[in-house]
């Protein structure tokens, strides 16, 4: 590594990622990326491509990582860059609890590497700071946070999170923790999932923060306010505004009077991110600058999902009956062997098959032609599609969703919650796991929640699966890599498992074909897909 110029790899290149890594590439200090989308690696040809991040981070020719994976997954990769010795920056949030983010400042100590938790909103947060400590608002009254639309979402993480940067942002601003808070949430999409969530926070000195994060509202809002007695500044993706305003009376009322706006100039803040990283990096810096606005951040995060829990209504359910209380046009054509306990509405498809000492907690649906061994558990809100195969001693969880065709081995674990803890119920925060149609999982296998296993592939007995799952992939091992390809009939492909190289393979045993891109494989005939 040189001062000038070091080498830096990007893991994950959706929309942060990809902004970082040409922002690197135009300074030539991108070394190497990595994705489970090939054709995003091929966008950086002059960078080494990686499908495995591990070898990424051991690669020597890497000084350091940005980490831009879906939150689900930062903290424990985050560990896995700093134990690799590489100095790290990702954005907030990093973890989704602040025992991780502690144990992770902890460790880049140790190991003296960097660890930069930045948004690329430096300069905003700068310019806003200047124009509160300066007087130009007068004294505060009020924060307004709104972060709605489907774009910035994903489906498995908690929607309260696209609040972190903004509640790093708040306590960096005030510099203090919130007296008291309180939140609500509903849940649109799914049950027990919150998709729009509200915050009141109550600061020191009669400042009040309102922020609402929503996957659902209908128009995209990306909007930071703070509102004085004599101004306010506005905060709209990239444009910060600066408005006056003045208390007069009308008819005997008291009201505000706009007075002018001015943009306010603010810096490139994700260019400015990269040279600080930069800098960081060739300077040997041991630092954690934004941890403790992280750390404050994550604390008021938790004292959401705390106010949440507490605030959520209990549902009544209807008693068990002692017969079955199965729905649907089918209910005639199921059998439900008599040991089998069915509580509340089961929606269950004509010629599925329920075995011994299994129990369905509706409401859930389960399609045609299912069947479902001994001991097994099916929670409420789960969706099963037709011709599923689950084998004895497997529980499928609220959140996740299991397409037509797919198969569970005996006692393969799904789990719900990213990090449990029994003094710290995170009901309704559930991560969604999707298996889609044709996926086979392997005995004793675990899938760690919050994953995409893709279609037609292939999960080996007693694998660890951490990360999205390709479609057609072999996978198996601790953790689960990919180290194959499968067909449609289930037998394996003659292609390789390299980032980056393409073929042509066709099957042994039915003879339909696939082409290969990568760690991308598709099928050549229709009756494949």
């Amino acid at each position: 590594m040189t001062a000038k110029n070091p080498r830096i790899g990007v893991i994950g290149l959706g929309r942060f990622g990809r902004a970082v890594a040409e922002r690197l590439l135009r300074l030539d200090a991108l070394g190497a990326v990595c994705d489970l989308d090939a054709t995003r690696c091929a966008a950086f040809a002059t960078a080494t491509r990686h499908g495995d991040a591990l070898a990424l981070m051991a690669a020597p020719d890497v000084d350091a990582v940005v980490l831009a994976t879906p939150v689900t997954t930062r903290a424990a990769m985050a560990r896995a860059t700093l134990e690799a010795g590489k100095d790290l920056w990702a954005p907030p949030p990093l973890c989704l609890a602040v025992a991780e983010l502690e144990a992770l400042v902890a460790l880049a100590s140790r190991a003296r590497r960097v660890l930069m938790i930045d948004a690329g909103d430096g300069p905003a947060r700068r310019a806003m700071a200047q124009a509160i400590d300066a007087g130009e608002l007068g004294a505060l009254q009020i924060v307004e946070v709104r972060r709605a639309g489907f774009g910035p979402f994903r489906p498995d993480e908690p929607v309260a999170a696209r609040l972190l940067p903004d509640l790093a942002t708040l306590a960096g601003l005030l510099g203090e923790a919130p007296q008291r808070l309180r939140a609500e949430s509903a849940s649109v999409v799914q049950a027990e999932v919150p998709d729009h969530v509200t915050a009141h926070v109550h600061f020191g000195g009669g400042v009040r923060a309102v922020l609402t994060a929503s996957r659902v509202h209908p128009t995209p809002e990306d909007r930071f306010v703070v509102i004085g007695d004599a101004g306010m500044l506005v905060l709209e993706g990239a444009h910060l505004t600066r408005h006056t305003h003045s208390i007069a009376w009308r008819e005997g009322q008291p009201a505000a009077v706009p007075g002018g706006a001015e943009a306010l100039h603010i810096a490139d803040g994700l260019d400015a991110a990269v040279e600080r990283f930069l800098a960081a990096v060739s300077g040997g810096e041991t630092a954690q600058p934004d941890a403790a606005d992280a750390l404050r951040a994550l604390r008021i995060f938790e004292s959401i999902g705390r106010s949440l829990d507490r605030d959520r209504a209990v549902p009544t359910e209807p008693a068990p009956t002692e017969a079955p209380a199965i729905v649907g046009a089918g209910a005639s054509d199921v059998f439900v062997h008599p040991t089998a306990v069915v509580d509340g509405p089961v929606e269950i498809g004509a010629g599925t098959k329920v075995w011994h000492f299994s129990k369905l907690l509706g409401p859930l649906h389960i399609g045609e032609r299912c069947s479902l061994g001994q001991n097994v558990v099916i929670e409420r809100h789960v969706r099963i599609g037709d011709n599923v195969k689950i084998q004895n001693n497997v529980s499928v969880y609220s959140g996740v969703i299991l397409e037509d065709d797919v198969f569970c081995g005996p006692s393969m674990v799904f789990t719900n919650v990213g990090t449990p803890r029994s003094h710290y119920p995170r009901k309704g925060e559930y991560a969604v796991t999707r298996v889609e149609r044709g996926a086979s999982i392997g005995a004793n296998a675990t899938v760690v929640c919050g994953h995409t296993l893709g279609r037609y592939c292939f999960v080996g007995a007693g694998a660890v699966v951490t990360k999205d799952v390709p479609p057609y992939a072999l996978v198996y091992g601790n953790p689960a890599r990919v180290r194959g390809w499968t067909c449609f009939c289930g037998l394996s492909l003659s292609l390789g498992v390299d980032a980056c190289g393409e073929e042509e393979a066709e099957c042994e045993g039915c003879g339909r074909r696939y082409a290969r891109a990568g760690h991308a494989v598709r099928p050549l005939d229709e009756d494949a897909t």
